[in-house]
């Protein structure tokens, strides 16, 4: 059986997981793929340069930006080693990127899948569950280099007593998300709360600094993207036109009724004729079609006198029923349908038409999606302006001369 491609499945593909199949590993890593991948700030990665002596010497040079508590920085020469040479861990102070001099450490990307990749610690082989932290770093991985990036450029940008009072506005912050994170713990102590981090191989330093990352980045963005955004009516018309087909098209629905007479129940196509016979013959005299519908359908609606709720035209199998709901008179009843399986007589109760979403119940939806675009692309704007000067280096870049 093909193996899907989750992000774990890499493991399948190597091979990792031989004697247990590719079924057996995707039950393993459930836990793992259920969490959401992030998403960058945008979709284009950043360019992978190598530094140069002139970029670490330059005084006041991009390398001059980094800030940072970490002690610990693996040189730009050693990120680019075999794979295959990294620590089975992948934790902790072990750096997967650098950019401008600043490290992101693994334990920085991996800490939101703390809980998954315990429980799946439990389950797989060593081997395994340093592929499933890999395969994690490089997903993710471009979205933490552009959150620094941006950091960066804030701390470089605005004045000390700005960056003082941003500081103590994110001490605030993270004062009330440290209770959240506790009551969602279960614990009344911060010291109980580290307890409990630890056991996910993060911290309450690591969050901070994540979370610090995160605001930066939002505040640089918002102070840099800010654009004059106006949507005209013309412009909504002209989007509204080109994706109405695709987004705005609302298939006829029918509202009906079903008397079904299988052939199984009643030993073959033969054994039905007289239930039909008798179904046909009460409706001529007038019975109303619930009350027939409920002492002769085998459907499954049949205590219901057959009724069925809103049916999108395209939804039904029977493709000779669906037709007979969609030409029938409102209130009229079928000629009894042969199927392959059971005969079936039909009444439509109402039916709308296929019909667009008026452009005016959509434009206030069009305005806002448009809008978005606008400030996207404005963000990304200032992302490709500090990765045309920035120098990023990752464990995923081929070695100096490959």
């Amino acid at each position: 059986m093909r193996c899907v491609p989750t992000v774990l499945s890499l493991v399948c593909v190597a091979g990792l997981a031989a004697g247990g199949g590719c079924q057996q590993w995707e039950r393993v890593t459930d836990s793992l793929t259920s969490v959401k991948a992030e998403n960058p700030v945008v979709a284009a990665p950043p360019p992978r340069r190598t530094a140069t002596s002139s970029d670490r010497d330059e005084p006041g040079g991009r390398f001059a930006l980094a800030e940072d508590s970490r002690d610990t920085v693996v040189p730009v020469a050693g990120l680019g080693r075999d794979l295959n040479a990294l620590d089975g861990e992948l934790f902790g102070s072990q750096t997967v990127a650098l950019v401008n001099g600043t490290p992101i450490l693994a334990s920085d990307v991996l800490e939101r899948y703390g809980p998954q990749l315990a429980a799946a610690g439990e389950k797989l082989s060593p081997e395994q569950l340093r592929e499933a932290r890999l395969a994690l770093i490089r997903r993710d991985l471009n979205s933490h280099i552009e959150r620094t990036l941006l950091a960066q450029a804030l701390r470089a940008t605005i004045p000390p007593d700005r960056v003082e009072q941003l500081g103590e506005f994110i001490d605030k912050v993270f004062a009330e998300e440290i209770e959240r994170l506790k009551k969602e713990a279960g614990v009344n102590t911060t010291l109980e709360l580290e307890r409990e981090l630890a056991k996910q191989h993060t911290s309450l330093a690591a969050l901070k600094s994540g979370f610090a990352t995160q605001r930066m980045a939002m505040e640089y963005l918002a102070s840099k993207s800010k654009v004059e955004i106006r949507i005209g009516r013309q412009e909504l018309l002209d989007y509204y036109d080109a994706h109405k087909d695709e987004k705005y098209f609302q298939p006829g629905r029918v509202k009906w009724q079903q008397i079904l007479i299988s052939y199984n129940k009643h030993g073959g196509k033969e054994g039905c004729y007289p239930v039909l016979k008798q179904a046909i013959e009460e409706l001529r005299r007038g019975d109303d079609f619930t009350a027939v519908a409920g002492r002769h359908s085998d459907g499954p609606r049949a205590a219901d006198g057959g009724r069925w709720d809103w049916t999108q035209r395209g939804s039904l199998a029977d493709k000779e029923v669906e037709q007979a709901l969609f030409e029938l008179p409102v209130g009229q009843v079928s000629t009894y349908l042969e199927g392959e399986s059971a005969f079936q007589i039909v009444k439509v109760s109402d039916r709308t038409p296929d019909r667009y979403t008026p452009f005016e119940e959509v434009q206030d939806e069009i305005r806002t999606k448009l809008e978005e675009e606008a400030r996207q692309q404005a963000a990304k704007k200032v992302i490709d302006e500090l990765e045309q000067t920035a120098v990023v280096v990752t464990i995923f870049d081929e070695p100096a001369g490959t």
